[in-house]
């Protein structure tokens, strides 16, 4: 009887991880919003954005088939990449420049 239940339970121990890999990322659609990529000079300007997990997958000024998508109205605003750290209190992270640098994350 053991060795069924270490059986049974190897079993699911292995289906696990496949099952958990047919999942879908969550999916967020930004719409009307102006993007501002970082790199064009340009904004794009009335377009949607797609972001699967936590990477950007479509920016269109068209509209983007997401029917599974959190929804997030931009009304017009700018929609920039992420940043890392935009808000730091320099004092705080140590007695020197060198210092800061170094315990800079």
């Amino acid at each position: 009887m053991k060795r069924l239940y270490l059986g049974v339970a190897c079993a699911l121990s292995l289906a696990w991880p496949a099952a958990a890999q047919d999942e879908k990322p969550l999916q967020t659609l930004f719409t009307n919003v102006h993007v501002f990529d970082g790199t064009s000079k340009q904004r794009i300007e009335n377009a949607s954005v797609l972001v699967e997990g936590n990477l950007i997958k479509t920016v269109s000024t068209e509209a983007i088939d997401a029917p599974d998508a959190t929804v997030i109205e931009g009304e017009g605003r700018t929609l920039t990449p992420g940043f890392i750290e935009n808000h730091a209190h320099l004092m705080l992270m140590g007695p020197s420049l060198s210092a800061m640098e170094a315990n800079s994350t």
